[in-house]
């Protein structure tokens, strides 16, 4: 799927995902010049990730606050 539908589908931004793609976190295939079309198995795999980074940090942040 396009990065865009990938970002509509997931609670993370296209920016989020592009990251992901340059640092190799995310498989993605070229679809002639413009297109990136990523991989929905490690797009999925990612969410899980970036989901309990999110959490870690959210727990991370309230302990800091008390």
């Amino acid at each position: 799927m396009s990065v865009a539908v990938a970002a509509q589908h997931t609670k993370f931004s296209e920016l989020a995902l592009y990251q992901l793609i340059e640092t190799g976190g995310l498989h993605f295939e070229r679809e002639g010049d413009v297109n990136i079309l990523v991989c929905l198995n490690s797009l999925r795999h990612n969410q899980r990730s970036l989901e309990e980074g999110r959490n870690e940090q959210t727990q991370t942040g309230d302990d800091q606050q008390h």
